[in-house]
């Protein structure tokens, strides 16, 4: 089970709990992860060597049947801000 934090358009804030998995694939420097459903929710973050040395090229795809505009993007970049903070607490 995953819980979300939720701010849908025309509706109350809140948090959404349903079943979600995650599935690391560390020989493929990935991580996939998705929820059963009428959404067909599901992505993949994959990293992988830069342009330049000591750098890296992150990619992020995200599929869903349930496409809101702007909400579908600010949860994205609300989640790429997630990734981020826990990169670089675990770099410490």
């Amino acid at each position: 089970m995953s819980t979300a934090h939720i701010d849908p358009p025309g509706e109350p804030e809140r948090d959404v709990t349903r079943e979600a998995w995650v599935h690391v694939l560390e020989d493929a420097m990935s991580l996939e992860w998705g929820a059963p459903g009428p959404d067909d929710y599901h992505g993949r973050l994959h990293v992988a060597a830069g342009d330049e040395a000591g750098s890296s090229r992150l990619t992020v795809e995200l599929h869903t049947d349930s496409v809101e505009g702007e909400h579908v993007s600010r949860g994205l970049e609300e989640a790429l801000h997630g990734i981020k903070r826990a990169a670089e607490r675990s770099a410490r």
